[in-house]
């Protein structure tokens, strides 16, 4: 559906533009709140849970993780539909995915570094299962890293490629310059 679509067949000042939220909530039918609501429901029983898990692992309080998550949803719920906000989450879960399997493969009884850090680890007191644990979680976290890294590339060469286009789209300038009424020094 299109933004005029929308907005009522009128195109949508700059500010509905930016703010998507604007767009949708005009056309938004009442008749579809209960199953919204219980949408609603069923994702924060799982996003809160999970954000104060986040918290405690990363040794914050909290209130740090609901926090995180109120504020990363109402930021998406204004600029954001959820077309962009699925296909963002699904291409940095990929790619994570993808970083995952390449650094594990790295790891084996075959890799001298990967068991000398493991001999490592066990020699301060983990046991043989908490030392690959501790190593999955490394190689967990690095992945989500890099898939950070790789998606913020993406955007930058899809920023920088659109600037492009909008330089070579502009209109060209009207010359008023008139030589009959030009007087010179």
């Amino acid at each position: 559906m299109t933004t005029a679509a929308l907005n009522g067949g009128q195109k949508p000042g700059r500010w509905r533009r930016m703010i998507s939220a604007g767009l949708w909530l005009r056309s938004y039918d009442p008749s579809t709140f209960r199953c919204d609501l219980a949408a609603g429901v069923t994702l924060a029983a799982y996003l809160l849970p999970a954000a104060l898990g986040d918290a405690s692992l990363a040794g914050l309080p909290p209130e740090a993780g609901i926090h995180a998550c109120l504020f990363g949803g109402l930021v998406f719920w204004l600029f954001c539909s959820s077309r962009h906000t699925a296909i963002s989450v699904t291409s940095w879960d990929h790619l994570a995915t993808s970083h995952r399997a390449r650094l594990m493969e790295n790891v084996s009884h075959y890799s001298q570094a990967s068991n000398e850090y493991l001999a490592a680890l066990q020699a301060n007191g983990l046991s043989t299962k908490q030392a690959y644990g501790a190593v999955e979680r490394i190689i967990n976290a690095q992945s989500f890293m890099l898939a950070t890294n790789d998606f913020f590339l993406y955007c930058a060469v899809a920023f920088f490629t659109l600037i492009g286009f909008v330089w070579l789209t502009k209109p060209k300038k009207k010359n008023t310059f008139d030589m009959q009424n030009a007087t010179g020094h």
